[in-house]
């Protein structure tokens, strides 16, 4: 029997050593996977801190500097990994526990749920729309999200910044990319913005970045 069942988490994972090979004095450990990942986070933090590298003029230590870069491409992952499964297992728990206790509309289950009832099939919730609907949804009685861009600093890095980072990083392409400028649509070949951003171990808008106006769409 696992005492108190009911106070777990409903995305909660157990492992049992039934054959002793870990030697602990526990009969089961329970693990949660967004805590997972924060400790994934925290970890690549510590290690892109412990790591950090700056070359001097004549003098470049080539794996110190990709360690470096290693582990903070890895903290700049680690945190959209961690605060999705946050709010993923929010959701979920959310959801389970108050199945019939609270009435949700159709529209708010298949956003805790990700899925379209009316096509019977899965609907992804895009990461910004999380973090604005899911605190609504399960605080409840709200008009607008408590959360957003506005009045929290956090949320608008996440959604700004640390995103324009993060898909660089994940959908790193040499194409280039549409942007308006001046009014049209035109487009811009922009280089990395890990390599412009992230040089000195600080996220920030590199003003003097070039771009390279290629032709009008």
């Amino acid at each position: 029997m696992i005492p108190d069942w009911d106070s777990y988490p409903a995305q909660c994972l157990f492992g049992f050593d039934f054959g002793g090979e870990f030697g602990q004095t526990k009969s089961f450990e329970f693990f949660l996977p967004e805590v997972v990942l924060y400790e994934d986070m925290c970890l690549a933090y510590n290690l892109a801190v412990l790591s950090k590298y700056e070359s001097k003029p004549g003098s470049v230590d080539k794996i110190r500097s990709k360690t470096f870069k290693l582990h903070l491409h890895t903290a700049i992952l680690s945190s959209f990994y961690f605060v999705e499964a946050y709010l993923n297992g929010i959701a979920f728990d959310f959801y389970f526990r108050m199945k019939g206790d609270r009435q949700l509309s159709q529209e708010e289950i298949d956003k805790l749920g990700e899925y379209d009832s009316e096509r019977g099939r899965e609907r992804w919730v895009s990461f910004r729309d999380k973090m604005l609907q899911y605190p609504k949804i399960v605080l409840g009685g709200l008009k607008d999200p408590p959360l957003t861009e506005i009045n929290c600093p956090e949320m608008k890095i996440l959604v700004s910044e640390a995103r324009a980072l993060r898909d660089s990083l994940v959908h790193n392409s040499p194409k280039f990319e549409l942007e308006v400028v001046g009014g049209k649509r035109q487009l811009i070949g922009k280089k990395s913005q890990v390599d412009n951003r992230c040089k000195d171990g600080r996220c920030h808008n590199d003003r003097r970045r070039r771009r390279r106006l290629c032709k009008e769409a």
